[in-house]
């Protein structure tokens, strides 16, 4: 395996549960200024999604941990 610092580091993960409108509350759980379950309840995550955190938990912060100054985005299909 190549070391850390080789690997392509264009990678992209798309997933849904975050509308754009939301964003600024994902930046702030991003830079550690929110926790999860207060991230979740501003997202409305029950209200609006209603699928079992467990399953994405670990993809949102895999990325947050390997994100380190780069930034994640909302999903724009949101039209409200």
């Amino acid at each position: 395996q190549r070391p850390r610092s080789r690997r392509n580091k264009n990678i992209a993960l798309g997933i849904e549960p975050v509308f754009a409108r939301h964003q600024k509350i994902l930046d702030r759980w991003i830079a550690g200024r929110l926790s999860e379950q207060a991230f979740l309840e501003r997202i409305r995550y029950e209200a609006e999604w209603g699928c079992d955190w467990k399953s994405y938990s670990l993809l949102f912060t895999t990325a947050r941990d390997l994100l380190k100054g780069m930034s994640m985005n909302g999903f724009r299909g949101d039209t409200c």
